[in-house]
């Protein structure tokens, strides 16, 4: 034993994850080894070793030095050291409540560099340009119109765009969805010279976490 708590004051980290099931209010991950994870289930330390599972749900699919693969209630979930406290899991399938995790959408870069993703606004589907220059989710006006959204009653405002000054209408989008992650109430704008495309902007992003991995761009909520 004093050989684990040694590997355990080198490798472990603090990380709560908070109400996975009805049985357990919080599991911390102290620590990840090869076919072995040191954990604290509701204040009680133990180590789960490979396809042992524990009295709460609990059972090691597999793990080595830098991620594991932990079933909870027979739901696997990918735990992984290499991320901050408080954001540091991904669900590996579709959870529905009482369970509460992270959602992710990841979005390969195109030869040109660009984020594109399909996703939806108001439950209709549309083509997505990811846009951290733009401040809102920024669309056209057929699109709109496509969409029913009645933006002439929006707030009027200019706008700067590759042709000049522009007319916009500021609109509120009741949903706006790309993958699993799903927002509402997001502001928008409406205009005539936005040629089709459709702007992922930062009223939609800056209410998730954005990282890049080479050519990939992982969206969290």
């Amino acid at each position: 034993m004093k050989h684990v708590y040694a590997l355990f004051l080198i490798f472990s980290i603090g990380v709560v994850v908070p109400q996975f099931s009805l049985a357990i209010e919080n599991i911390i991950i102290n620590g990840l080894f090869k076919d072995k994870v040191v954990v604290t289930i509701d204040g009680k330390q133990q180590i789960l070793k490979k396809n042992k599972l524990t009295p709460e749900g609990v059972k090691l699919v597999k793990s080595n030095s830098k991620e594991a693969t932990i079933e909870i209630d027979g739901i696997p979930k990918i735990f992984t050291l290499d991320e901050k406290i408080g954001n540091t899991f991904k669900t590996t399938s579709d959870v529905k409540k009482p369970y509460s995790f992270k959602k992710t959408v990841t979005i390969k870069a195109d030869a040109m560099g660009m984020y594109k993703t399909s996703g939806q606004i108001n439950g209709k589907t549309v083509e997505f340009l990811i846009d951290t220059g733009a401040t809102l989710v920024s669309m056209s006006s057929d699109l709109a119109k496509q969409l029913k959204i009645k933006y002439e009653k929006g707030k009027k405002i200019q706008m700067m765009t590759a042709k000049g000054p522009s007319i916009a209408y500021v609109v509120e989008l009741n949903k706006v969805k790309i993958g699993d992650i799903e927002l509402y109430n997001i502001a928008g704008s409406v205009s005539d010279d936005m040629s089709g495309r459709t702007l992922l902007g930062m009223s939609f992003l800056g209410k998730l976490g954005m990282k890049r991995k080479g050519r990939y761009l992982v969206l969290e909520k």
